[in-house]
């Protein structure tokens, strides 16, 4: 049975860095490795690529789950025996399951906390998360079409809120409708949960606070600013959309006062976007975006963007300063953002794949930026 494409893709540096083997806990890595559900993973769950196969160590718990991954030999560590079938059973505790897939390797490469138990062990442990990362970065083709397909998932929920925008309706209530579209439209999960949060809604003056999270004291009223930042999951790999709408009508906030800054921050999309190309420095498309919003820059409080995958943010950071060089099949977010603090704030975030000539947009064919406003 073939194995998952990405395990394929860290064997190399087995020859690259003198190893017998590479293992990781963490649960981006595990998921990116694997293409299994990264929930299932964490502490005490171990994806080992060796030489001749790929393997995940891991207690009865999950044994079931992560049997569904095709190309992948499980190994379960567990005191009940008789629950499991023989030929994965691997002793009652990880560090036997751990010796047993390990039998003969010398020099292991790792990532974060794992080291410590391998070293532990008596193995030579050499972190490798660089070079996972410079991996995991440049997303293939087969990759790019599960974020796209997750992006169109978003968009389309994004493309009915208007629908669920109507007086008195909380942000609550607005972001449990939008989450149920998602999984109607196919999301297998909230790209945001790993985080511990899920879609941002926000009315009038919350729109000035990035991370807020929907109350269901905060009803709409007519004349009032609308934000909201979601993302999908499809097939293992994550979305991440920010789009902002005025609800019809008079009311507290200046419709005008909006809709400056709405031009002023599509404008630095827009510049962003275009200062998008490889060999480019990171920090180069965080500057074009700042420049670009001019004197509503010193409001723009966080970076331009971030990388995203199989999570919602990975490298590429898009910040001052980042020196990471823009390759082709890098994927990250565009979303410059302009916060009134008490007043209104409006982010709007695209996501955006490194070309051979430049950047072009994941979404399908109705994703544009001239649909900004």
């Amino acid at each position: 049975m073939r194995e998952p494409r990405n395990a394929v893709r860290a064997r190399s540096l087995l020859d690259e860095e003198n190893l017998d083997a590479i293992v990781v806990e963490e649960r981006g890595f595990s998921a990116w490795l694997t293409s299994g559900p990264y929930s299932a993973f964490g502490s005490g769950v171990e994806v080992v690529v060796t030489r001749d196969g790929v393997y995940i160590v891991t207690h009865l718990l999950e044994y079931w789950r992560l049997s569904r991954i095709p190309g992948v030999e499980l190994k379960v560590y567990t005191r009940s025996r008789e629950a499991v079938e023989s030929e994965a059973y691997a002793g009652e505790k990880l560090v036997d399951a751990l010796r047993l897939v390990l039998d003969g390797a010398r020099r292991v490469g790792c990532v974060g906390g794992v080291c410590g138990r391998l070293r532990e062990m008596g193995f030579e442990a050499i972190d490798v998360s660089e070079k996972l990362w410079r991996l995991r970065m440049v997303k293939e083709d087969w990759e790019l079409e599960r974020m796209s397909e997750a992006a169109r998932i978003a968009l389309r929920a994004l493309a009915s809120t208007p629908l669920l925008l109507r007086e008195g309706v909380s942000e609550l209530e607005v972001a449990a409708e939008h989450e149920r579209l998602l999984r109607l439209y196919g999301s297998e999960g909230h790209a945001f949960a790993p985080h511990g949060s899920l879609t941002i809604v926000a009315f009038g003056a919350n729109t000035a606070y990035p991370h807020w999270e929907p109350s269901g004291d905060a009803r709409l009223e007519p004349g009032t600013p609308v934000l909201i930042d979601t993302g999908a999951v499809y097939r293992g790999y994550v979305s991440d959309l920010t789009r902002v709408y005025w609800f019809p009508g008079r009311g507290r906030y200046s419709f005008e006062k909006w809709k400056n800054l709405v031009e002023a921050v599509a404008e630095a999309v827009w510049e962003a976007f275009d200062s998008v190309e490889p060999g480019v420095e990171a920090w180069v498309v965080d500057q074009a975006a700042r420049k670009a919003l001019g004197g509503y820059a010193k409001w723009f409080i966080h970076s331009t963007g971030h990388g995203l995958g199989v999570e919602v943010h990975e490298p590429p950071r898009i910040a001052p300063g980042s020196k990471t060089r823009l390759e082709p099949g890098m994927v990250f977010t565009i979303e410059p953002g302009v916060y009134l603090r008490g007043e209104m704030g409006v982010r709007i975030e695209y996501m955006v794949v490194v070309g051979e000539r430049g950047a072009r947009l994941l979404g399908g064919a109705g994703e544009s930026l001239g649909s900004l406003l």
